[in-house]
């Protein structure tokens, strides 16, 4: 199992946050680092899509479909279940 701090996820909010998340993502990785890409799982792959209900109420925290996405993202990168 990896180290969780070596782990980056992110989400982004804006056209112009993507541009940083593809940034982030290949410098994160190409220091040895994960990249959970979360921006393409909430707002598909241009990141125009609404996240719908994969956000909660209040459009800011992830929803329980949401921390689902999120759980798959870093069970990819090896992480696995250690509490339920």
């Amino acid at each position: 199992m990896r180290d969780p701090a070596m782990v980056l996820v992110h989400a982004l909010k804006s056209l112009t946050g993507w541009t940083w998340s593809g940034m982030i993502c290949r410098s994160a990785t190409a220091h040895g680092f994960g990249c959970a890409d979360l921006a393409t799982r909430f707002n598909g792959p241009d990141g125009l899509e609404p996240a719908g209900s994969q956000l909660g109420d209040d459009y800011t925290h992830p929803s329980a479909q949401g921390n689902e996405v999120i759980a798959m993202a870093l069970a990819r990168l090896g992480y696995a279940v250690i509490a339920r």
